[in-house]
């Protein structure tokens, strides 16, 4: 049993990267698809929780180093009504995630690519890019509130709607092997 597993891996190994099929038919196609969902984890990590991190991060520097006025730069009912405004669109940003995801990555869209491994590829990264990017705006309207004057408590809440748009949005292997057995039996 161990031997035939080995003999598998090896003639995966020597199969062709060009071609993308079921977990179940070669363990190559399994690593690539755990190669490719870490490699997008770290993606999706770098756009939608480190890089406005950072920016904050700049941002907090700033004010305390009074480059940027400690005090609001517009009207403290202004900047309620516009903290509001923001968290109810981070917030809905949420469901549109979800709708954009379940959009991109329709059986009818990722069947096609299932034959080859660069477009399969191309496909769930720019899905997690746009995916991402959606994630990284909640904590930049938190950046905009902080450069406009708001405390850092309201700011900490678009950090986790942030955090939650990551926890459910995440690319997992075991999502992306869903995915191709959903296109492949649709």
């Amino acid at each position: 049993c161990l031997h035939g597993r080995r003999r598998n891996a090896a003639e995966g190994r020597a199969m062709s990267s060009t071609t993308l099929e079921s977990p179940g038919k070669s363990g190559s196609v399994d690593h690539d698809v755990g190669n490719l969902a870490d490699r997008l984890l770290k993606l999706a990590l770098a756009i939608n929780i480190v890089a406005p991190a950072v920016i904050f991060g700049v941002m907090y520097l700033l004010r305390t180093m009074d480059v940027l006025p400690a005090e609001s730069l517009i009207a403290a009912e202004t900047l309620r009504i516009l903290f509001y405004v923001l968290l109810f669109i981070a917030v809905s940003e949420l469901a549109t995630a979800f709708i954009v995801k379940n959009a991109l990555f329709a059986p009818t869209k990722v069947r096609p690519t299932l034959g080859d491994t660069a477009a399969f590829a191309k496909l769930v990264t720019g899905g997690t890019i746009t995916l991402a990017a959606l994630g990284a705006a909640s904590m930049m309207y938190g950046v905009v509130l902080y450069v406009l004057g708001e405390d850092l408590t309201k700011v900490a809440l678009f950090g986790m709607i942030a955090l939650v748009h990551f926890r459910l949005f995440r690319p997992t292997g075991d999502y992306l092997r869903e995915l191709i057995n959903i296109a492949e039996m649709s």
